[in-house]
């Protein structure tokens, strides 16, 4: 941050904020009454009100921690240096112990304080302060060294406004892609929904319902990955024999995230062993049963705990199957077979008999090619949109940076000579 222009300045927060004050210790609870304002509150924009929960234990000096319009807030842990500038407050509330309030002084504007903590210098800042930590975190401390480029008040609000507007453009445009993305996810649940029910087909009563494990080669070709101290972290290696996990199963395609096991390792392990053409399945998490097929690249690989293995018979396309587990009927099948609370899990036995309609093989494999061929104009257009939201976030960097340097209000300047 050299070569301001005129009148702009090198400051630290510490010399533009006050407070620089920790929050209170407790814990949360749901109800009304006293609210609690917590790093998670932070960290999607404005706070939600009606998500902040109630304090479990008030501070003896309620007032030393309220919460007052104006206040900013920096998160010293967790989403480490995430802002928010509060505008309003619906009812009393405290702040949290993980959260740090600076307040403006005359020589800040608040608009220009939270437009400095989206920028790249103050995040530069933010990272080199907390290198090094196992445990992510910056202090006060810290918070005050941190340097501004301050510019004249009445140059902080033209640069404020001309980055409202601009971001409003740009959040405006990233609103769009959101639909869009969204009625992708819609138009591909729809296109699953609608193949592996029938509607593509001629000819309805060439599907059978039948239990997957009727569709695997043998019944020891559905088969989960070890549990327990099979795999311990002194297996894992740079390089030999994959290990297939859940980050590697998205719906419907494999994610190459690399893990690897000895050779030594790998043989002892061969009733898990993965193929090129096996359906992988998620039995662990959200959206389960998810599916997608084995790769060729894959090469020599085990499945890991919370993968299953399907090794489908001959008559069976393993395209059109992983299609099938990915489908919202079946899905909705299988949800009333999910245990757990927390972390939603379908075992074995259960997904062995779950049903699935299935036509004769010629059929399987033109369904396949149709969903193959929309799946991929979808893919086409949300590539775009990702391209899209890639500029818009390259834009909003541009316009912080420029902000900052004097760029944003350099015209503006001159028509005041």
């Amino acid at each position: 941050m050299t070569g301001l222009p005129d009148r702009w300045e090198h400051v630290t927060l510490s010399e533009v904020c006050t407070s620089f004050q920790y929050g209170w210790t407790s814990g949360a609870q749901a109800g009304s009454g006293l609210g609690l304002l917590r790093t998670t509150d932070l960290t999607h924009g404005p706070v939600n009100w009606q998500e902040v929960p109630a304090c479990k234990e008030a501070p003896k000096d309620v007032s030393k921690y309220l919460v007052h319009p104006g206040d900013v807030f920096i998160s010293r842990a967790g989403s480490v240096g995430v802002s928010v500038l509060v505008e309003d407050v619906p009812r009393d509330c405290v702040f949290a112990s993980y959260l740090i309030r600076l307040r403006s002084t005359a020589r800040l504007t608040n608009r220009y304080l939270m437009y400095f903590l989206l920028s790249p210098f103050y995040w530069e800042q933010v990272t080199k302060a907390s290198a090094g930590i196992a445990l992510q975190n910056i202090n006060a401390s810290k918070l005050k060294r941190m340097r501004l480029p301050l510019a004249p008040i009445a140059e902080q609000e033209r640069i404020a406004t001309i980055l409202e507007e601009q971001f409003s453009r740009l959040d405006s445009a990233l609103t769009s892609i959101k639909v869009v993305r969204e009625k992708a996810e819609a138009f591909h649940r729809s296109l699953l929904h609608s193949a592996i029910g029938g509607e593509f087909s001629d000819d309805r009563t060439r599907f059978e319902l039948r239990e997957l494990q009727g569709l695997a080669t043998s019944r020891a070709d559905i088969t989960d990955g070890p549990f327990g101290s099979n795999l311990k972290s002194s297996h894992y290696v740079s390089s030999g024999p994959r290990v297939v996990r859940l980050a590697n199963i998205g719906s419907g395609v494999f994610i190459d995230a690399r893990a690897h096991i000895t050779t030594e390792h790998f043989l002892t392990l061969q009733k898990h062993r993965v193929v090129a053409g096996d359906v992988l399945v998620a039995s662990l998490g959200e959206d389960i049963p998810r599916a997608c097929v084995a790769p060729d690249f894959l090469g020599d690989a085990i499945v890991k705990a919370d993968c299953i293995r399907v090794r489908p018979a001959p008559e069976v396309s393993s395209r059109y199957l992983a299609y099938a587990l990915n489908s919202p009927q079946v899905k909705a099948s299988a949800l009333a077979r999910i245990q757990g609370v927390t972390r939603p899990r379908i075992n074995l036995r259960s997904l062995r008999t779950t049903v699935i309609p299935m036509p004769d093989l010629a059929e399987q494999q033109r369904l396949v090619a149709i969903l193959d061929e929309q799946f991929s104009r979808l893919e086409a257009a949300l590539e775009v949109a990702s391209q899209l939201e890639t500029r818009i976030a390259t834009e909003r960097r541009s316009l912080l940076h420029a902000a900052f340097t004097g760029e944003l209000t350099s015209n503006w300047r001159r028509s005041l000579v």
